[in-house]
């Protein structure tokens, strides 16, 4: 008897060492198909890594990584959950490894094997890189990519001796502080969609302190919906407690927070919840492209939609201001640089495409425009011209040959301060005359440069902590009425960004996309990952 026994665990043990030969020999002709020259395909399915991918398995002699029943269940349900992180689980193969999962025949064991290898690879690169590649949007954007500290195929390999795959991909996770409080945020508003989201309010809807009545239960009901109001609030009159709602709606959504229910507030409340679902996936994309490697102690971050400046220390906003960006035809672009000086009175020299197309015009009608504002002409070489010698109606935007200079002063378009970090677009920051365009909600009124509420003390901050530059030093240059320059000490990074969506605890804020660049990320985001 015993024999028998033995004969049938030999014979056992024979079965399951060839089926795995079968196996390892599948997998090494899988990838090494002379068919696969373009694209790298098995069992039909296209696969995402066509150089990690061989690599990898040519390491580990073909051998079949996932034996282990529990670290399979475990991708796979890391991957079903990868919407938690703004990724689209179809993407991984799903319906792929659903069909082959269970199949005993070597050849779709080790099509199994590689397509799940493949799809935890792709979803580690969407979550470190991103799925999109920034740079197909905007040409301009010249930040650091991220870069891994080892071969990819060894860090693999380690990974996979690790067991411990859910660790090693929270590793993957972009380190910025945003990216966890829009993860959670993401899960808020799904959950929100999943209870079928709020019904859209009448565009003609105006709910002011004194009204009373229908129209303040269907403001209530929607307030209800996103967590403004507690479920379960009743009323038919604006109290305090839902005065205070609808302000803070208006506060987190952009909007001047009056307390009055308008146009623009209903044309806010009656977006989709999916629409802002869309929205944070994007900007948690937005949040995979910026590199934090480096670690920056001091650094300025500009936010073009919500028009706003923030000044960080440690990875905490340390102060921040309102700014003014650039219209939609004249784009403040996203692009990072160093800060390197800091200008005091500063002159303005007009850009060509304003002074012949914005000033020229007024000369013609005007031949004093230049003198009232202090504003001098000059020769390319930079010599004075007689204003009064010019016959300006004999000059257009393709024959005119001078340069316009706006001189020091409290009248200067730049104010009395701009900052100066040396990019290929000539954007800076600066102090400005227009103060009252600060007041509005909305404020994408410049050429492309950033225009700053408050640079004086911008300029103290920076200065104090790279100089120690005090109030009263700062002051007395100002005074002066002469240009003076201050090098920084060290540079200080300047981060131009574009993020519709931003969240500070439990709170979550939403800005108009002014430039349309969500449409674009969210169309990117959902289309295959795979060429056609």
């Amino acid at each position: 008897m015993v024999r028998y026994i033995f004969m049938l665990l030999t014979l056992s043990l024979t079965i399951q060492a060839y089926s795995q030969e079968a196996e390892n020999q599948r997998i090494k002709q899988y990838l090494n198909n002379p068919n696969n020259k373009n694209l790298l395909k098995v069992d039909g399915i296209q696969l995402f890594s066509t150089e990690v991918l061989p690599r990898f398995y040519e390491k580990i002699n073909y051998q079949p990584v996932w034996r282990d029943t529990t670290l399979v269940m475990e991708a796979g349900q890391i991957l079903a959950q990868s919407w938690r992180e703004g990724l689209d689980p179809q993407d991984y193969h799903l319906e792929a490894l659903k069909e082959l999962v269970d199949s005993q025949d070597p050849e779709k064991k080790a099509a199994f094997d590689i397509i799940l290898t493949d799809a935890m690879l792709m979803y580690s690169s969407h979550l470190y890189y991103g799925k999109v590649n920034p740079k197909t949007l905007n040409p301009a954007w010249n930040y650091d990519k991220k870069s891994l500290s080892g071969d990819p195929v060894s860090l693999m390999e380690k990974a996979m001796e690790s067991q411990d795959l859910k660790g090693v991909l929270k590793n993957l996770e972009p380190k910025i502080g945003q990216y966890a409080l829009l993860k959670k945020a993401l899960l808020k508003y799904s959950l929100m969609d999943d209870m079928g989201g709020w019904k859209s309010l009448p565009s003609s809807l105006v709910v002011k302190p004194e009204t009373k009545g229908e129209k303040v239960k269907l403001l209530v009901e929607r307030l209800e919906s996103e967590g403004y109001l507690e479920m379960g609030y009743e009323s038919d009159s604006v109290d305090d407690t839902l005065l205070n709602s609808i302000k803070y709606f208006q506060k987190d959504h952009g909007l001047d927070a009056d307390g009055v229910v308008g146009k623009a507030t209903v044309r806010a409340m009656n977006i989709p919840v999916s629409f802002r679902l869309d929205q944070i996936k994007a900007n948690m994309e937005r949040s995979r492209w910026v590199n934090t490697e480096k670690g920056f102690d001091d650094f300025l971050v500009v936010n073009i939609p919500s028009f706003s400046l923030y000044y960080l220390r440690d990875d905490t906003v340390n102060w921040t201001t309102r700014v003014v960006v650039g219209k939609k035809y004249t784009m403040t672009p996203v692009f990072q640089a160093e800060m390197k000086y800091v200008e005091f009175n500063p002159t303005w020299t007009l850009p060509r495409s304003i002074a012949t197309k914005e000033v020229l015009p007024k000369l013609k009608r005007d031949p004093n425009y230049l003198k009232n504002r202090n504003m001098v002409l000059l020769t390319h070489s930079g010599k004075e011209v007689d204003q009064n010698s010019i016959n300006w109606q004999d000059y257009n935007a393709r024959n005119f040959p001078f340069i316009i200079r706006q001189e020091p002063g409290t009248h200067n378009a730049l104010g009395r301060v701009k900052f100066i970090f040396p990019n290929p677009y000539s954007v800076y920051l600066h102090d400005t005359p227009s103060k009252t365009l600060f007041l509005r909600s909305t404020r994408a009124f410049s050429h492309g440069c950033v225009r700053v509420q408050d640079p004086i003390m911008l300029a103290l901050l920076i200065l104090m902590e790279d100089q120690q530059m005090t109030q009263e030093q700062i002051n007395k240059i100002l005074d002066t009425d002469m240009t003076k320059r201050v090098y920084l000490k060290s540079e200080l990074p300047v981060m131009m960004m574009y993020w519709t969506v931003l969240a500070s605890g439990n709170q979550v804020f939403f800005f108009n996309d002014i430039y349309g660049r969500d449409t674009k990320l969210v169309k990117a985001l959902s289309a295959s990952p795979f060429r056609k």
